[in-house]
């Protein structure tokens, strides 16, 4: 009995670790993972919005109040859930519509602060610098990075065209230079085991 508990202990022990997700898409939510670790709430792109504000230009005690003020006029929800990320004097915020994140999670029986909500971006795995085309849960995200930090992202619900393409790299600030019309090859939907970063 002794020698069947000590094999089986792996196998428990792994369960355990597992993350539990929960993925909300537009039209239905669905869960990957038996595991009986922690559980996350995984937004599609489509579901939220990126920004990033530069917040330089106001006294570090006032930061916050500041971020609050420009969240309120750049999304339209009555009520904003938000993943939060400070790098120097920038916010990255990726914000939701809180009432239909937590109206999802009532109807799958959860309790809606029970499980981490992780807009998908944070998911896929992070880059040094460069412009990528990423595919999703739906559609495919263009993502624009420096210094190993996400600067601008944009989504599509399907492949985009050149123009598209072009547009989304002169709107993110890249120098005409490393810019370009053909469309890359989306990278592979695969998501890391955790977040590459945690919200403030």
């Amino acid at each position: 009995m002794l020698i069947k508990f000590k094999s089986f202990l792996p196998k428990l022990q792994r369960r355990l670790a597992q993350t539990k997700r929960y993925k909300q898409l537009r039209d239905s939510v669905s869960t990957a993972g038996r595991g009986f670790g922690r559980s996350e709430w995984v937004l599609s792109r489509p579901l939220y919005r990126f920004a990033r504000f530069d917040l330089k230009s106001v006294p570090k005690p006032q930061r916050a109040q500041a971020l609050e003020l420009q969240i309120r006029q750049w999304v339209p929800f009555t009520k904003t859930g938000r993943y939060l990320l400070w790098e120097r004097e920038d916010a990255l915020i990726w914000a939701w519509d809180a009432d239909r994140v937590e109206s999802a999670m009532l109807e799958n029986k959860l309790k809606p602060k029970s499980p981490s909500i992780v807009p998908e971006t944070l998911l896929h795995q992070g880059h040094e610098q460069g412009v990528y085309l990423v595919t999703c849960m739906e559609g495919f995200e263009g993502q624009v990075w420096l210094d190993h930090s996400l600067i601008s992202s944009r989504w599509w619900p399907g492949m985009p065209d050149a123009g598209e393409w072009i547009n989304f790299q002169r709107d993110a600030g890249t120098f005409p230079e490393h810019q370009s019309s053909e469309v890359p090859d989306p990278l592979p939907l695969h998501w890391e085991e955790r977040p590459w970063a945690r919200s403030a």
